[in-house]
């Protein structure tokens, strides 16, 4: 792991604890710039269920290419393009990522300033705030493996 990739990690866990618990009760996904938690809880929920039904095509809208997926140890790709990422879809979402999306629940979802991630920090997503003021979810990053346990 080059000292890059060590110091930006390094730099978003500090950044998860020193903003773990901020923001209103009322909005957690606030600190990301989501104007309103229903906007992830929504998209959350429709995620969950196009990974249990392998619908690879509404996967594939939500990505923020180039996605950066880590199958293991010192193994890491990045798609530059949907039709990369379609052509290794079962290999990214295989069983045991599979698993561990269905078994997380909104409160297994953990927040930071840059990102919303599965509590065993798995999988990243950001939100993009678009001109018209739109605010799109997107997966940004993929562990394999738990990037910390929980």
């Amino acid at each position: 792991m080059n000292k890059f990739r060590i110091v930006y990690i390094s730099m978003f866990l500090l950044s998860f604890i020193c903003f773990r618990s901020y923001g209103q009760k009322d909005n957690k996904f606030g600190i990301i710039g989501l104007s309103d938690d229903k906007i992830f809880i929504e998209f959350f929920n429709k995620f969950k269920n196009a990974v249990k039904d392998a619908d690879s095509i509404y996967i594939s809208q939500h990505i923020n290419y180039p996605l950066e997926v880590h199958l293991g140890k010192r193994k890491f790709i990045f798609l530059e393009q949907k039709k990369e990422f379609l052509k290794q879809y079962d290999q990214i979402f295989d069983d045991g990522l599979k698993k561990v999306i269905s078994s997380q629940t909104i409160d297994s979802v953990d927040v930071s300033e840059q990102f919303i991630l599965l509590r065993n920090g798995q999988i990243f997503f950001n939100c993009i705030v678009g001109k018209d003021g739109n605010q799109e979810i997107n997966v940004c990053i993929i562990y394999h493996e738990p990037l910390y346990p929980h």
